[in-house]
């Protein structure tokens, strides 16, 4: 266990007091109360998760707003019912909603500041991953041939492919939102040498300049960005800058083999 991982397993929690019967969880929680800093940052996420669910009791949204939601501009596509790994927020969705009106507007606007090309869109995923990430997910799938297939089926399809070496690793889940007006995905994979996190960000190409990148064939576009050590590359018609706390040799042997 590490700050990194704790912070995803903790952010995914309901707020209210509630201690899942999960050994993930007590591992994380335990973690949390022995760093000072990982417990100020619990306490101040659960009085922020205390005053939405004050202001969202206070709601009494459409019975159906959920499947109006999910069917939007695509009737032909069944509503499906969003669980967590561990069971937790759902019952929140119904009020997504009114939740995107008063956080979500905010986080797109300040994603897509940064300049369209590729070294813009990687500043801006590495301070998303920062300091905008409320560290919850679109879906909490843990294997990545069920992300490409749940991908795939999106309103706007991701056609995601990655190194070798990452499909073989675990994952938390998969986060969508938007850059520059188009859908990027967030996948978080698990490291089987330490637990580490590696977050792999990928968006379309199309319309997006290298910048201030070159990319070259048969290597990885490695760099230092704030606390962040990342490496971009270009397969298909996507691009894709994996993140991560490793250091840059780590990182580099983790994906392993890319096939640009």
């Amino acid at each position: 266990m590490n700050r990194t991982r704790a912070k995803l397993i903790l952010g995914s929690c309901l707020p209210g007091g509630n201690t899942p019967d999960d050994p993930l969880y007590r591992e994380a929680l335990a973690f949390a109360e022995s760093d000072p800093e990982l417990r100020r940052w619990l306490e101040e996420l659960q009085a922020f998760d205390s005053i939405i669910v004050s202001k969202l009791q206070e709601m009494s949204p459409p019975s159906d707003l959920l499947d109006t939601i999910l069917i939007g501009c695509h009737p032909e596509i069944r509503p499906r019912r969003w669980t967590s790994r561990f069971g937790y927020r759902g019952w929140v969705i119904p009020l997504a909603a009114a939740v995107l009106l008063l956080f979500g507007i905010p986080l797109y606007l300040q994603f897509s500041r940064e300049s369209n090309d590729a070294s813009g869109f990687r500043s801006a995923a590495a301070r998303f991953l920062s300091t905008e990430w409320d560290h919850q997910f679109t879906s909490d799938l843990h294997h990545f041939p069920e992300i490409q297939r749940w991908a795939t089926a999106l309103p706007e399809p991701q056609h995601l492919e990655i190194p070798a070496n990452l499909e073989t690793l675990e994952t938390y889940g998969c986060r969508v939102f938007q850059w520059h007006g188009q859908t990027a995905m967030l996948v978080c994979f698990i490291s089987k040498s330490n637990g580490e996190i590696i977050h792999v960000i990928s968006v379309r190409k199309v319309g997006i300049s290298d910048g201030p990148i070159r990319f070259s064939g048969g290597t990885l576009e490695m760099a230092q960005v704030g606390e962040w050590n990342s490496a971009a590359w270009v397969h298909g018609d996507r691009l894709y800058i994996a993140f991560s706390k490793l250091d840059p040799t780590a990182l580099a042997q983790e994906l392993g083999t890319v096939n640009l």
